[in-house]
């Protein structure tokens, strides 16, 4: 696994355990909790394509190889075994794809979005996502009152801020939202470029700015919150800030038919969630049985956020490249996506290509 030593960027060359995450192998309580699922439904966004190209348009490269290098398989196991409950207040098109999603990779979802219970249910939650591609007044008050949960109770949660910039109360409203400092933020490029102050926002939830273009704003982005960026496109970057330097990962892999089904994006917020609540579970459990006491550290906390936040992407990837394998197209695309999140062995999940670079914002201006 990555260490923390020298930052967030350092990499070890150890690999992950030979076992497989083992489908199915949730536990007892997780797969109670797994009962929690109330909604279906399902929202377009964009997911990664069948890229292959690891050249870095910004930044000096620090370390290039497979997701075996940074544990990858290591984290899937943790989502599995854990079973963290992820509570869903998201778009009403994605509901079910979602819930399918973070079923299949070992999680626990809770598609609860009324203001009544929203609270309540957040005590009860690993962690948290709020999409609001189709925001209702109901969703608005829940997030409202769900992420000042999550606030208090230092657990993670992700914003997607779909089709920002479409309106002006949408975009007003997700900037509030950003505000409240998420763990990490989850979008198409034009989103994100958006959310920095640089763009005009995408057309709805499509992007019409390349992920490479908008590296830049997505390291301002994450100064500005403290927490993680990631980038959606034909080739996934994940971003974190630390002091004058940024630190990027590039995902490779899954594929051009991810953006013809809906909810692949949307899915990925949820999950994403869900590996950093696995994260933060990996963390206290850490300190249970070691000699380590207090709070963790926060260049800890943002190394390990980056970390689950490149496994998330990387499970995604891998999932995109084997489901386009068995399928003729979109239609057989959906479910072969979902099977492949619940079947990818760690040999498959160590392979995919990972690129970090780091780049110092001096060299993201230019």
């Amino acid at each position: 696994m990555a260490n923390t030593s020298e930052g967030i960027v350092t990499v070890s060359t150890a690999s992950n355990a030979s076992t497989a995450p083992g489908p199915g192998q949730q536990t007892a309580a997780a797969a109670q909790r797994a009962s929690a699922v109330t909604d279906t439904g399902a929202s377009a966004d964009t997911g990664a394509s069948n890229s292959t190209d690891t050249s870095t348009s910004t930044g000096t490269a620090t370390g290039a190889g497979t997701a075996d290098t940074l544990g990858i398989a290591d984290r899937a196991r943790a989502v599995r075994e854990g079973g963290p409950l992820v509570q869903c207040i998201t778009n009403t098109v994605v509901q079910q794809f979602a819930a399918n999603a973070l079923l299949a990779v070992g999680a626990a979802p809770a598609m609860l979005d009324h203001e009544a219970d929203a609270a309540d249910f957040a005590h009860v939650a690993s962690a948290l996502n709020v999409n609001l591609g189709t925001a209702t007044s109901h969703q608005l008050l829940a997030a409202d009152q769900a992420i000042g949960v999550m606030a208090e109770e230092d657990k993670p949660w992700v914003l997607d801020p779909v089709s920002v910039g479409a309106s002006a109360y949408r975009t007003s409203r997700i900037r509030a939202l950003t505000a409240q400092r998420p763990t990490a933020v989850r979008g198409n490029a034009s989103e994100i470029a958006l959310l920095a102050g640089a763009g005009a926002g995408g057309r709805g939830v499509d992007s019409t700015d390349s992920v490479d273009a908008v590296v830049g704003a997505a390291a301002r982005l994450a100064r500005d919150t403290g927490g993680i960026v990631a980038v959606s496109g034909e080739r996934d970057a994940i971003v974190a800030a630390q002091g004058d330097r940024a630190v990027i990962a590039r995902v490779s892999g899954g594929s051009s038919l991810m953006p013809l089904v809906i909810g692949t994006g949307c899915s990925l917020g949820a999950v994403l969630a869900a590996y950093l609540a696995a994260s933060r579970a990996d963390e206290a459990n850490t300190r249970a049985t070691g000699s380590d006491a207090g709070s963790v550290a926060p260049e800890e906390r943002l190394h390990n956020d980056f970390t689950a936040a490149i496994a998330a992407h990387a499970h995604f990837a891998a999932a995109g490249h084997r489901a386009a394998l068995a399928a003729a197209g979109p239609g057989t695309f959906a479910p072969a996506f979902l099977d492949a999140l619940f079947l990818l062995d760690a040999e498959e999940l160590g392979a995919v290509r990972i690129e970090l670079a780091t780049a110092t914002f001096e060299e993201l201006r230019a």
